[in-house]
């Protein structure tokens, strides 16, 4: 026994050194080679056909080396040659358009020379391309076009090869009796000219559709045959195919041991020839057997094996069949987001190698693994698209497998009009598909009964014979036949009159039955009536309660939006007054340096600040719960915010004496919404700073490079929090301490929509707090994909001066406001910076304009409040002014209004105003307005 075993393995091995020697020895000529480039042509084309499986890549470097000889001697022939071997390599390594451009310029060069059979030899190549992109009407095209070439100069070879690929088609629109059709066509002329190598082919081909239809015998018998062929051949290649064929009908005939047997023999020949693309198909089939028996870490094993090999071919399907059988292993342990993570990869390579087939099964595996999350619209976008795909490549079994996934989806999502709609598209291509099967089950015993047929005729032809010679013999006893013929007639017609009359007996007591089954079902349908009626009576009065309640709610959301409206612009427009008279007072006792004072204006404005801000946490929260919050995400760097954030609390945390550490990571940009994240991190710093009495602030960011998100952590040692009012701190208006005994100031808004906020830009916040030790807050968001990302500035710290036309000239300001205070406090922001001229209302602002016009003088910016005394308003006063003076067209606009919610800025530039700014309004922010605007003007 251990000498059959060493003589197997010397075999074994020697089968191997024998192939690789012949490639070394190949090598080695060439590497020596000082014949003529002819010979050299030859020598190349020769190695690209050993290396055409096995390393594609070189094939192409062989290919570009007869290329290079080629174009030197003007030998177009072996141009067009060489390039159809590039072309091969790109397409067996799922380069698809790279190989169609190669078979194209193939294609142009063989009409060139008028070569008909290496035109049809291209055409074939171009609509295999096609097939490898699921394109199988251009594919169907281009084979047909080869096959009328073909059958003009009469190859008969070519002739069958056509006729094959164009079954090949055919079966993947799933028209199979024209796939069956072709093939026995191929078939025929193979065993015709001798051609047994394509006979084997054509046998295979023919199981594969008799697999399809499910039927394991009929498509076991024809492997058999294929194999039976290919072993007398020693064709290693083919049989390592076919026992992938075989075993895939044991497996799904449950006969696993048998089918595995078959992979692992295919496997075994794979490495005696070297061919490492059928030792990948192999290792995947064999993983799944091991996927099917729920041996999930040997599949895997196989798979990962698989997955290197295709790599160092760069086979991509493989590569991509690999990593979806993996995601599908980690998909039946319910780890879901491994899963998704690999079919992703899988659809980017297929994606990348253009294969729509592969896209399509892909987009349909992650469209249900985000069902598996509950995520249901990714799931929806991802079948949608798949769908479409599907449809666009005719892919019957994806389509109706898309149809039943997302008649589930809806169905989940309680959608049941659409998940029935679905489902109906689902049942009728199950339909069409058995009915193709029934008709191919008819069509086979249709042509058993016409052979059989056929075999009796012949055989009443042979009695016949013997009749004749017998005949004397049976007219003797022809009389006694008669009796005995008449005596069964009569016993035949009595046993017949006998059952008539039972049946007439039975069919009296059946219309009596039915009759009374007939009353019971009339009464039963008066009282399913009755149900209905009142069924559609309750249906209707619920009906129109809901719709009551639905006016009810629409009412008090629109009261409640109004309210919100005019509590802005009620607040706003004192807190504008507010705020412009402290920053006036600040600059002037700054100037005057009287501190004590300077400290008062710091403190008024402190204090109208906090109400602004909680005015529009207030706003917020009620847009993100009313859906109404748009947020607008670009790239930001959270490094350059906290810099300058930190620079602001430093001062703050110095004053308590805390140790205040900033530790930055060298970290990606984020995709957020980079004024809300200002606000986030500076409410965050703030609290920790705020909450901390002694001891430290301690601040980091890093990267998470397996979840791709960048994390930004804020760790104190301040008062802490109660473990047990931790599950409340994200309720809105909820704080640990209330009443008349709480030691700090707040409104309970600021966490609350700092997590609705970071959820909003797909991020999340987590909170770790221990009572009098400290809090760590952590927010993560997602880190930007792309690599090299413009730098975009947090705030612009620059100055803002409004450009003169001259040197010593202003431009000449209108501001039209009727709050007495707010138009002080605009008089004063834009003082030395303009001419400045106050109207308060309509009637004085027309007036005024008037009177400049007749002088020659226009204004250059018009600074308009909205909320004006009747009959005028902001909109209406703009109108008037530009239908009278037609040169006001031409002059910006700018609203400042206390209107400052969603909409606002929207409908005042639709109504033609060129600029917005909202109250209270920021000095800095009303000179970049009024500088944009004069820039634009002068550009203009």
């Amino acid at each position: 026994m251990k000498k059959i075993f060493i003589i197997l393995t010397l075999i074994f091995f020697s089968t191997i050194l024998f192939a690789q020697s012949r490639i070394d020895s190949l090598e080695n000529e060439l590497s020596r080679f000082s014949g003529t480039d002819i010979e050299k042509i030859e020598l190349l084309k020769n190695l690209s056909d050993i290396y055409k499986k096995r390393s594609p890549q070189r094939c192409i470097e062989l290919g570009n080396e007869i290329l290079k000889i080629s174009q030197n001697l003007d030998y177009s022939d072996w141009e067009a040659t060489a390039i159809e071997i590039i072309g091969t390599a790109n397409y067996n390594l799922s380069n698809y358009n790279e190989a169609l451009n190669s078979h194209e310029k193939s294609l142009k060069i063989r009409k060139q020379i008028s070569d008909k059979k290496g035109i049809a030899k291209s055409l074939n190549n171009i609509g295999r391309v096609y097939w490898g992109l699921s394109d199988f009407d251009k594919a169907l095209d281009y084979y047909k076009k080869a096959l009328e070439i073909r059958e003009e100069i009469d190859d008969k070879k070519g002739i069958a090869g056509s006729l094959n690929n164009i079954g090949i088609i055919y079966r993947e629109l799933s028209d199979f009796d024209k796939a069956l059709d072709y093939y026995h066509k191929s078939l025929k002329i193979k065993e015709k000219i001798g051609n047994m190598g394509g006979v084997a082919n054509s046998l295979n081909n023919i199981g594969g559709i008799y697999w399809y239809l499910s039927n394991y015998d009929k498509a076991l018998e024809y492997y058999l045959r294929a194999i039976d062929l290919r072993e007398k051949l020693d064709d290693k290649i083919g049989i390592a195919g076919s026992l992938n064929n075989i075993g895939l009908i044991y497996k799904q005939s449950g006969k696993n041991e048998k089918a595995l047997e078959c992979y692992e023999r295919s496997l075994k020949i794979g490495e005696e020839i070297g061919d490492k693309k059928q030792i990948a198909i192999s290792l995947i089939s064999i993983g799944n057997i091991y996927k099917q028996t729920q041996n999930y870490e040997k599949a895997k094993k196989y798979y990962m094996r698989s997955l290197q090999i295709s790599l160092e071919i760069g086979d991509k399907k493989c590569l991509a069949i690999c990593l979806a059988n993996i995601a599908n292993i980690y998909e039946n342990l319910n780890n879901y987001d491994d899963a998704l993570k690999y079919y992703m990869q899988a659809l980017d390579i297929y994606k990348e190698a253009a294969d729509n087939w592969g896209i399509a099964l892909s987009l349909n595996s992650v469209g249900y693994t985000y069902f598996l999350l509950k995520d249901f619209n990714k799931a929806l976008m991802s079948y949608e698209q798949a769908l479409q795909l599907a449809e666009k490549i005719k892919s019957i079994e994806i389509t109706k497998e898309l149809n039943n996934n997302l008649s589930g989806l809806f169905f989940a999502k309680r959608d049941y009009k659409k998940a029935l709609e679905y489902y109906k598209k689902y049942s009728q291509l199950k339909d069409s598909i058995y009915n193709k099967e029934t008709d191919k089950e008819i069509a086979e015993l249709q042509l058993t009964y016409e052979t059989g047929k056929k075999e009796k005729e012949n055989e009443i032809l042979r009695q016949n014979n013997e009749i004749q010679k017998l005949s004397i013999s049976k007219q003797k006893i022809t009389q006694t036949y008669l009796i005995i013929i008449f005596l069964l007639i009569v016993v035949f017609i009595f046993i017949v009159a006998l059952i008539l009359y039972n049946r007439y007996r039975i069919k009296i007591k059946n219309n009596q039955l039915l009759y009374e089954q007939n009353e019971q079902i009339e009464i039963a349908n008066k009282k399913l009536q009755q149900l209905n009626n009142e069924l559609e009576k309750r249906v209707d009065e619920r009906t129109s309660d809901l719709k009551t309640a639905l006016i009810n709610a629409k009412k008090a959301n629109e009261l409640k939006n109004a309210f919100l409206a005019n509590m802005s612009h009620e607040i706003r427009t004192p807190l504008n007054a507010i705020l412009g008279f402290s920053e006036i007072l600040k600059k002037n006792l700054n100037i005057q340096k009287s501190k004590e004072l300077y400290e008062y204006s710091v403190g008024i404005q402190y204090s109208a600040t906090r109400l602004l801000n909680m005015l529009n946490n207030i706003i917020d929260i009620s847009r993100i719960e009313a859906n109404d919050l748009k947020l607008t995400l670009t790239s930001c760097s959270v490094n350059e915010i906290l810099n300058i954030s930190t620079e602001h609390f430093k001062p703050k945390a110095n004053k308590k004496e805390l140790e205040f550490i900033v530790q930055i990571s060298d970290i990606p940009f984020v995709k957020a919404d980079n004024k809300r994240l200002i606000n986030i991190i500076n409410h965050l710093i703030d609290n920790a700073v705020k909450y901390t009495e002694n001891g430290f602030v301690k601040i980091t960011t890093g990267f998470e490079s397996d979840k791709n998100r960048v994390y930004l952590k804020i760790k104190d040692s301040g008062i802490g929090i109660e473990h047990s009012f931790l599950p409340h701190i994200f309720e809105v208006f909820r704080q640990e301490s209330s009443g008349y005994t709480r030691l700090y100031q707040g409104a309970g808004l600021g966490m609350p929509l700092a997590k609705k906020m970071i959820e909003l830009m797909n991020g999340g916040i987590e909170i770790e707090s221990v009572k009098n030790k400290g809090t760590t807050v952590t927010i993560f968001l997602p880190a930007e994909n792309t690599k090299t990302m413009l730098h975009q500035p947090v705030i612009n710290t620059d100055k803002t001066f409004i450009p003169k036309k001259r040197k010593g000239e202003n431009p000449n300001i209108l501001i039209v406001e009727d709050d007495e205070m707010n138009g002080f406090v605009l008089n004063k922001m834009l003082e030395g910076h303009g001419e400045l001229t106050l109207a308060i209302d309509g009637k004085e602002t027309l007036k005024i304009i008037k009177k400049n016009h007749k002088q020659g003088k226009l204004f250059e910016i018009m600074l308009i409040d909205i909320n004006l005394p009747s009959p005028w308003d902001g909109v209406k006063l703009m109108n008037e002014i530009k239908l009278k003076w037609n040169e006001y067209e031409k002059i910006p606009f700018i609203a400042q209004t206390a209107y400052a919610m969603t909409n606002d800025r929207i409908r005042l530039i639709e109504a033609g105003f060129d600029d917005y700014i909202s109250k209270p309004i920021n000095k800095n922010e009303l000179y970049r307005v009024i500088k944009h605007q004069l820039t634009k003007q002068k550009n203009f």
